[in-house]
């Protein structure tokens, strides 16, 4: 297709409402034409991109946000698709490769039923999904790689019934999702191995929170003053190894909270401040190879900076001998009891 064609085709949308939802198709078909090595081809799909952009914009005159697009396994170069609005019922980039400097959603609003990143590679220097919104019934990141410097989902809100991003990879220096919104969302098996993860100030809720068999192996991991008050939040054998990872200040307040059989290798752990009330909290077989940081005073999660760290959590030693005839409210409470399980139920 020429740059001719391109615009041809969009004035038939324009035109044409009745047909509008083929010319976007016909459009989003040469966008998965797979890539060549002709500059006028980059600029026909560059054109393209940028023609469908300007109609998902608050200010376009005619609005294409209603219909679906197919982008799968498309190539992509730049992509710059701020403050744009997907509500039709399928906006598709599986296996789509993002690639040049900059992979921009930055404000992008995804509404429809379904959206899906499942399989896309982000191997361009920086992408941004700032203050992204997601409220579709489901999103997809499955096995979504981040190759890049830079993947930014800070203040980013995904509250659809169904968020995944299992087996994804971030491979980038920065990963991060600073004040972020979850709702019902799965990390599980996901690959952190960038020197810098960040979740600092996020919010999880709904009834599933999971990060199991998830793998932080960056320099620095950090759930600082994050908030987990969803039903379940499952890091169960989830490993941290890099240098440090902290959960500073964080907040669980759900029914149960696992981390049986998580792993903390790295030199430095802290839980400083963080708060494990009401429902079931689980540290069973959690193991700690080095500092661990629970606090200035003992917590239902840990002991207090004067008594000797140990590699095991000591939730797995702190009830031997079956739960407790009363519900203990204090740490004051909760030094002579035992429990072989490895679980706190804190009220109710």
């Amino acid at each position: 297709m020429r740059l001719a064609g391109v615009y041809a085709i969009a004035r038939l949308a324009d035109d044409w409402p009745e047909q509008r939802q083929q010319s976007i198709d016909v459009l989003c078909a040469d966008l998965r034409m797979p890539a060549g090595k002709d500059n006028g081809e980059d600029q026909v799909r560059s054109t393209i991109a940028r023609v469908i952009a300007t109609h998902l914009r608050p200010e376009a005159s005619i609005s294409w946000s209603k219909y679906d697009f197919d982008f799968t396994s498309a190539h992509l170069t730049d992509l710059d698709l701020q403050d744009t609005t997907f509500s039709g019922k399928s906006t598709l980039f599986s296996g789509a490769t993002f690639t040049g400097k900059t992979t921009l959603f930055d404000r992008a609003t995804f509404s429809g039923k379904t959206t899906r990143f499942d399989g896309a590679a982000f191997s361009g220097m920086n992408t941004s999904f700032f203050q992204a919104t997601f409220s579709g019934d489901s999103t997809h990141f499955d096995g979504a790689a981040f190759l890049g410097q830079d993947a930014d989902f800070q203040q980013a809100t995904f509250s659809g019934e169904v968020t995944r991003f299992d087996r994804a990879t971030f491979s980038g220096t920065f990963t991060e999702f600073d004040d972020a919104i979850f709702f019902h969302i799965t990390f599980d098996n996901v690959t952190f191995s960038g020197p810098f993860t960040r979740f600092d100030g996020g919010t999880f809720s709904g009834d599933w929170t999971g990060f199991a068999d998830a793998s932080f192996s960056g320099q620095s991991t950090s759930f600082q003053g994050t908030t987990f008050s969803g039903d379940v939040t499952n890091l169960s054998r989830a490993t941290f190894t890099g240098e440090d990872t902290t959960f500073h200040s964080a907040t669980f307040s759900g029914r149960s909270v696992g981390f049986d059989h998580a792993t903390f290798s790295g030199a430095s752990v802290s839980f400083y401040y963080a708060t494990f009330p009401g429902g079931v909290n689980v540290f069973e077989t959690a193991t700690f190879a080095g500092e661990v940081d629970w606090g200035p005073t003992p917590t239902a999660m840990g002991p207090s900076k004067e008594e000797p760290q140990e590699r095991v959590c000591p939730l797995s030693k702190l009830f031997a001998h079956g739960p407790p005839d009363t519900i203990p409210r204090s740490a004051t409470e909760l030094a002579p009891l035992r429990q072989p399980r490895g679980f706190l139920s804190l009220g109710e």
